[in-house]
């Protein structure tokens, strides 16, 4: 029997999954309610691009609550709509 190489089993994180896990847990100061956060007013979109992250929102208020939280961050995002969807990439 051969050893196989656990990396091979392991599939890597593309560059929007990696953006999704950096602000999913992010709070979002929205409608005054606390502890509330990106995942909670956004979803992500998957398998659109590898490079940028693709997300609908749940209402047009949580796109200025999600720039607001990304800037707060230092904001190393850029922060786009494309059509219907928000778009997040590495600035």
């Amino acid at each position: 029997m051969s050893n196989k190489n656990k990396k091979s089993d392991v599939k890597e994180l593309t560059e929007s999954q990696k953006i999704w896990n950096e602000i999913k847990e992010l709070e979002l100061e929205i409608f005054g309610l606390p502890n509330q956060k990106v995942k909670n007013h956004a979803k992500e979109l998957l398998n659109i691009s590898n490079t940028e992250l693709y997300l609908t929102l749940k209402s047009t208020a949580a796109f200025a609550a999600l720039e607001a939280a990304l800037l707060k961050k230092g904001s190393p995002y850029t922060l786009k709509v494309v059509d219907k969807y928000t778009v997040v990439t590495r600035a």
